[in-house]
Parts: C-alpha cells; sequence; structure tokens
C-alpha cells in the first residue's frame, strides 16, 4: 500500500479526471489512516478498496446538491462520508476480495472505516 502523499496525488488525480474539483481540505481525512498497516494488503485488494472508494466518492457528490461555495467540488465531508461507505463495503466484502487478515488492517488503520454492515 502507497504512503499518505502517493495515495493523496494518485486519488486527487483520478478525481480531475473524473471532471471533480477538490477543496482545500478535501482530502485531509487521509491523514487519519495509518499506511504502514496496510503494507500487507495485495494488489488486488487495494485494487478494490481504490475503485470503491472512487465510486463511493464521485456517485455520491453526484448525487448531492451543490451549494454556492462548492460548485462542481468534493469537500472533506464527501470524503469521510466515502471513507465511511469504504468500511462496510471492506466489511460485505468476500474472502476471495478481502481476505480476514486484511479487513482487520482496514479497519485498525481507518477510523472512518470502523462501521459494520
Amino acid at each position: 500500500m502507497r504512503d499518505l502523499n502517493q495515495a493523496q496525488t494518485s486519488l486527487a488525480d483520478m478525481i480531475r479526471q473524473a471532471g471533480w474539483q477538490l477543496t482545500p481540505d478535501a482530502m485531509k481525512p487521509l491523514q487519519k489512516i495509518d499506511f504502514t498497516k496496510l503494507v500487507t494488503i495485495y494488489d488486488h485488494e487495494e485494487h478494490f478498496l481504490e475503485q470503491t472508494f472512487l465510486q463511493s466518492l464521485i456517485g455520491m457528490r453526484g448525487a448531492r446538491a451543490s451549494t454556492p461555495t462548492d460548485h462542481g467540488m468534493i469537500t472533506k465531508a464527501d470524503v469521510e462520508t466515502a471513507l465511511r461507505m469504504l468500511g462496510v463495503a471492506a466489511a460485505r466484502a468476500s474472502d476471495a476480495t478481502l481476505s480476514k487478515q486484511s479487513r482487520s488492517a482496514i479497519v485498525d488503520s481507518c477510523g472512518f472505516c470502523r462501521s459494520k454492515p
């Protein structure tokens, strides 16, 4: 798993490619993730997490009405909500998608991801 800076850069690039902009503090919730606990996650699991997070974030933001100050922007609250949704998705994922050890590492590393299904 990447470190914080790599994750922020990569995710921000993908969000911008999808046509959205970020408020200055939008990616701040990622600072609460302990990426050192995610080093054992396999590539296919990382891909699942990344894609699930992005799909949730972009889908949710597309459905939310804009305010005058965040038109076309993804906010810190949007990212926090997408991380919570990621926690639910991870908890419900099959063992072929995420191993039990990886699910445990996700919960341990991300306070927002501690949602129960």
